[in-house]
């Protein structure tokens, strides 16, 4: 694939976000990862306001739903709302349970390695589709 992805991800707890990129660079998925922390952020960037106004639109946003004060739900029906036209995933902290299901992808914490190529492997497809 010779088009570089822009990835959002949404997600508070440092640790995670840092496995998460580490599996990124394993995978060598050629993709620029933006990584914010609360929900005004990504809508800023969503919407190309404030300081994400230079930001590509993300071929992929992925949300984790144990966001803190409990938005992520909240989050992912505001996004799948509003921005109908975006590959949106949930990652699903451990001990989480979704009575609906909503959004595209999914992903259960601890996220695998496998698991990401999952997403990727959407991801690619989408992307051809479109090409």
């Amino acid at each position: 694939m010779s088009k570089m992805s822009n990835i959002l991800l949404i997600h508070d707890q440092p640790t995670e976000v840092l496995h998460l990129c580490l599996m990124f660079e394993a995978l060598d998925f050629p993709a620029v990862l933006n990584v914010v922390a609360t929900p005004m952020e990504a809508l800023n960037l969503l919407k190309h306001d404030g300081c994400g106004w230079k930001s590509p639109q993300p071929d992929l946003v992925l949300v984790h739903l144990g966001l803190s004060k409990g938005v992520g739900e909240g989050l992912l029906d505001l996004l799948l709302q509003n921005f109908p036209h975006l590959l949106i995933g949930a990652v699903i902290p451990y001990g989480m349970s979704m009575q609906n299901t909503r959004g595209q992808l999914h992903l259960s914490a601890p996220v695998t390695q496998k698991d990401l190529q999952g997403f990727l492997t959407v991801l690619q497809g989408q992307q051809q589709l479109g090409a």
